[in-house]
């Protein structure tokens, strides 16, 4: 059986699209548009909890 093609594009095409991630960081790394470790997981957690209370509201009942 052959398999249908995908309607969706795949995330990455692994050569061109992660080799255009690199240079991306490094050209933000070189122009001084980094932050450290702290800082990264201090930004993640202050968009969870953004995402949790906007999300608060839309909870389902899927285990009825």
């Amino acid at each position: 059986m052959r398999k249908q093609p995908s309607l969706h594009p795949p995330l990455f095409s692994p050569d061109d699209d992660i080799d255009a991630l690199i240079a991306e960081g490094l050209a933000d790394f070189d122009a001084g548009r980094y932050i450290d470790g702290e800082e990264a997981f201090r930004q993640l957690q202050a968009h969870s909890e953004s995402q949790r209370r906007a999300n608060s509201g839309r909870t389902e009942d899927t285990h009825s």
